[in-house]
């Protein structure tokens, strides 16, 4: 799979907002990268701090790397084509995590409230919605030295399964229908 999938590899990689969000170490980004297949490299950064930050132990994450339940790896490995190269984004990390979000007592329920609101806006299962989540979660994990909410990080996290035309198109609706808003 790895030699069939080379140029894919070798693509996420180079990507510099991927190094900067992985690993400190220049040697530790391939090995990463395909060991965690299909993991997306930053999907990999998020999903043991968010389960730091609201599960408030690792069974939950040893759970969504192990179980047979919706929305586990299991589960998406199931649901999906091994004979194509798709990355686990982010937003796929949040629906694991929903159910648990929702019982949350600090900012980061405000958040998960408010992004519920604006998730009313959008279609279930569209680009839209995945890119609200991973936003979503990447201000619940407030690392926004490593991993920023900007419109290269959404387009290098989607761009494996849209073009970037799509993505740029998908951020421009949202902030039109004030889902998303831009800070300056």
């Amino acid at each position: 799979f790895q030699k069939k999938f080379e140029k894919n590899f070798k693509t996420l990689e180079k990507n510099h907002l991927i190094r900067e969000g992985l690993s400190d170490k220049e040697s530790d980004i391939g090995k990463v990268i395909r060991e965690c297949y299909p993991l997306h490299p930053l999907s990999v950064f998020i999903l043991p701090r968010i389960s730091e930050k609201i599960a408030q132990n690792e069974r939950t994450l040893f759970t969504f790397l192990s179980a047979e339940q919706k929305y586990t790896l299991n589960d998406y490995l199931k649901r999906n084509d091994e004979n194509q190269f798709k990355l686990l984004t982010p937003d796929y990390i949040f629906d694991y995590f929903d159910s648990l979000l929702k019982k949350e007592n600090s900012d980061i329920y405000k958040n998960y409230k408010l992004l519920k609101t604006v998730l009313l806006k959008v279609e279930t299962d569209s680009l839209e919605s995945k890119i609200l989540k991973t936003i979503a979660l990447i201000y619940f994990i407030e690392q926004f030295e490593r991993v920023a909410p900007t419109q290269d990080t959404i387009i290098e996290i989607f761009k494996s399964e849209y073009s970037t035309d799509t993505i740029i198109e998908s951020l421009k609706r949202l902030e039109k229908e004030e889902c998303i808003v831009y800070l300056k």
